[in-house]
């Protein structure tokens, strides 16, 4: 599956890439190579050429970080470098890659992800508009209040502030996360044979996770899902395999966690959640995509690279040509 991609191209930066480049913009280090890349991206931003994009995992790292004087360096850098341009959490996105699947099979147009779900302010970035619900208030005092809060939210200068607040990472759910991840691996590995291994993390992905989601949306739009899902189509692994590459994000996300579940001498971590929904929009939809080593490396032996024809790279410096050649 080759998904077309155009103007601007979209790059996804790690955490530690947007500290690298932020350290040569303040002057705090002298790298040549990095400031050849941070001048080319600057420029190529201002030209419209390259749209540099953070997510909720970025604005995660920023809050935690204690120092108010480098909190809101970085945040400012990275709006700056951005200009606001960020993506929603992938759960907010599961139905659309859903509907656009459906979408296919009609030979009707598709969403486009990258124009689309690519904007500036916290509605994009938070994959949502709060509204306020009430049943005191009279109907039409209440929208036009609605109506001023999607503007303040949708304002691009009430981003900056909001990623410069400290917010301390405090969550119940981290045990939780990892304890469940365990077992998953737990019970992958008591199949001998590597390949049962993998096959049965695509089986459990199709039956538990993706196949709900697809009956739950073709019922909230009336649209039969024996058409998307009609037995006689899996009847080989491979068929649930191919069927799961149609879901280029959910997919993403999927290979991305089954690899990390097959390395057993890896030590889970609650915050690969957070690096694991980060990337998997960006591989799945963006050009080009700075990360972690060891996603990157699960990624590219998943070959979604090729299947979404994304580049991956591990290191800033690998930008330089790359970056010569939009």
């Amino acid at each position: 599956m080759n998904i077309k991609k155009s103007l601007p191209r979209l790059l996804y930066l790690d955490m530690k890439d947007w500290i690298e480049l932020a350290k040569v913009y303040y002057g705090k280090v002298t790298n040549g190579d990095l400031f050849q890349i941070l001048n080319k991206i600057i420029n190529l931003t201002k030209e419209g050429k390259l749209r540099v994009v953070f997510n909720l995992t970025t604005y995660t790292e920023l809050k935690k970080i204690r120092s108010e004087n480098q909190r809101k360096k970085l945040s400012k850098f990275v709006f700056f470098l951005s200009k606001g341009y960020s993506f929603p959490p992938i759960v907010r996105l599961f139905e659309r890659e859903i509907l656009n699947y459906i979408d296919r099979i009609l030979n009707i147009e598709e969403w486009d992800f990258r124009k689309n779900d690519v904007g500036i302010g916290l509605t994009y970035l938070m994959g949502a508009t709060p509204t306020i619900v009430s049943d005191e208030m009279d109907k039409n005092d209440l929208d036009m209040v609605n109506e001023k809060l999607k503007e303040i939210i949708s304002n691009p200068e009430n981003l900056e502030p909001f990623l410069e607040c400290y917010s301390p990472f405090i969550s119940t759910k981290v045990d939780k996360y990892v304890l469940e991840s365990y077992e998953v691996r737990q019970n992958i590995f008591r199949f001998q044979d590597k390949n049962l291994r993998k096959l049965a993390q695509d089986y459990y992905y199709f039956r538990y996770f993706l196949t709900p989601k697809i009956i739950k949306v073709t019922e909230k739009f009336n649209f039969n899902p024996k058409i998307i899902l009609p037995a006689s189509r899996f009847s080989t692994t491979n068929d649930i395999k191919r069927f799961l590459q149609e879901f280029p994000m959910m997919y993403c996300e999927h290979c991305l966690v089954e690899g990390r579940n097959l390395i057993r001498s890896y030590e889970i971590k609650y915050n690969d959640l957070f690096d694991i929904m980060g990337l998997a929009f960006p591989i799945a939809y963006f050009d080009y995509v700075v990360g972690e080593k060891f996603f990157i490396t699960i990624a590219r032996k998943s070959k979604l690279d090729r299947l979404y024809n994304t580049v991956l790279l591990t290191k800033l410096t690998e930008l330089n040509e790359i970056l010569d050649s939009i």
